[in-house]
């Protein structure tokens, strides 16, 4: 449980709160990214980062959509709810699409399994294969852009590694602690 890795693990704490902020941080960059490569054009004259950077983004909101189900706090209960929502309003798939997110007709410890495989190995092994298409197709262009990325990078998990030194990931009350007056905040 999320407590466990929290208060037992050896620097559960610190990798956790890496992990939490490490995927605010991640759609930020990817954001800034496109923004760069739309005005560069880079939908018309570099298609590859274009559609790689796209894919990415919309790869990583994935991730973290089903992450952010999986502390099983109330924040996350009711974001779950939320999710149900939306995908049930969804025209003449509506309901099959709930029924398949849920694993049943009611949020349980299936659905909190579907969102763990999801998020630990299906979502990511997508992310893999778009990140090697891309760096394959990129190394035959500059080899020293992939090396100044690679610093950029670094510089970046730097500082977020400090960060989280600092400021570690909140953890909402339980699921069964609270009532309906419960108003969940991101």
């Amino acid at each position: 449980s999320v407590s466990f890795i929290e208060k037992v693990l050896s620097s559960g704490s610190w990798l956790r709160s890496l992990h939490h902020y490490g995927s605010q941080w991640l759609p930020f960059f990817l954001f800034l990214h496109l923004i760069r490569l739309r005005t560069c054009e880079a939908y018309k004259f570099h298609r590859v980062q274009w559609v790689t950077a796209v894919t990415l983004l919309a790869f990583v909101m994935a991730a973290g959509a089903t992450g952010y189900s999986l502390p099983w706090d109330a924040r996350a209960f009711f974001s779950t709810r939320v999710a149900e929502g939306l995908l049930a309003g969804l025209p003449i798939v509506g309901n099959n699409a709930r029924f398949w997110l849920l694993a049943g007709n009611q949020i349980s410890t299936l659905t909190l399994s579907r969102f763990f495989a999801l998020h630990v190995v299906v979502i990511p092994f997508f992310i893999l294969i778009v990140v090697a298409w891309r760096v394959a197709v990129e190394s035959k262009w500059n080899l020293a852009l992939i090396n100044h990325r690679t610093i950029a990078a670094a510089v970046v998990f730097l500082a977020l590694a400090i960060w989280t030194l600092r400021f570690h990931a909140p953890l909402g009350p339980a699921v069964t602690d609270v009532n309906a007056d419960y108003l969940p905040r991101p």
